[in-house]
């Protein structure tokens, strides 16, 4: 078997400023509140997100039942032929089958490989400062000549001038990527403030245990009007499957 390679960067232990102000962020949504410090480990995580041809892999390795694959081979077969190459995301994969993608990488690596945190995706993302994109707070000038407008996922670090502070491509275009989390459907209230978000969870947070639905970060304007914020959180239930939604994987250090 072709050995399994990652291009992976490390994100330092510390401080991060997470969440949305509406206050400073016009576009920022009420499940983005309250913005407050948060503190992670130390992690890596992919520098872009999972590949074609990385999936291929994965299905051939393990002869995973891949139900998008078994139920639309010839469909499959085109989106394959028709991308420009297997550097392209792989899309149409639910949480459930990326969860067995994070088991066969610790089957045979030997890490603690999983999905990310929403709050360790964020933090990859946007740095320790809080920038709105993940190149800085400049709004970005090309909305139209990107997906959906181009119609398909670009290979994968089509554009290093936009990486992030600690050098992941591809959180601001391209797919949209499944986290580990659940979404958390209940408000938290602290006198009259009112969040989506626990304010007290500020060391490694993971969302609820349960749930119906799961978070998913990043994308392209076709899934937010406040595309390609960093903060920005979207949700979806777990079996769901779309052509602009992949994932990438960390290492927990």
């Amino acid at each position: 078997m072709k050995p399994v390679e990652l291009d992976i960067v490390e994100v330092p232990e510390g401080l991060f400023l997470m969440g949305a102000n509406p206050e400073n962020d016009v576009e920022a949504e009420p499940n983005e509140d309250p913005q407050r410090k948060i503190w992670l480990s130390a992690y890596k995580i992919q520098r872009t997100p999972v590949t074609i041809d990385l999936w291929n892999q994965f299905l051939k390795s393990t002869n995973y039942n891949w139900h998008f694959y078994e139920a639309l081979h010839s469909f499959y077969k085109e989106m394959v032929n028709n991308s420009p190459s297997g550097e392209c995301p792989i899309t149409y994969v639910s949480w459930f089958d990326a969860y067995e993608f994070t088991k066969w990488l610790q089957s045979i690596l030997g890490g603690s490989y999983s999905l990310p945190t929403e709050a360790q995706w964020e933090k990859a993302c946007r740095g320790e400062r809080g920038q709105l994109y993940p190149w800085g707070s400049e709004e970005p000038d090309d909305y139209y000549t990107l997906p959906p407008f181009s119609k398909t996922p670009i290979s994968v670090g089509t554009r290093p001038d936009r990486q992030s502070p600690y050098g992941c491509l591809d959180m601001w275009q391209n797919v949209a990527e499944w986290c580990f989390d659940w979404f958390n459907e209940e408000l938290y209230c602290f006198g009259e403030e009112c969040y989506y978000n626990d304010p007290t969870k500020t060391v490694n947070p993971i969302g609820s245990t349960t749930g119906e639905f799961k978070i998913w970060r990043g994308g392209t304007n076709m899934w937010q009007t406040g595309w390609p914020r960093c903060s920005y959180r979207g949700f979806a239930k777990s079996s769901f499957r779309h052509p602009s939604l992949g994932f990438r994987v960390v290492l927990n250090l």
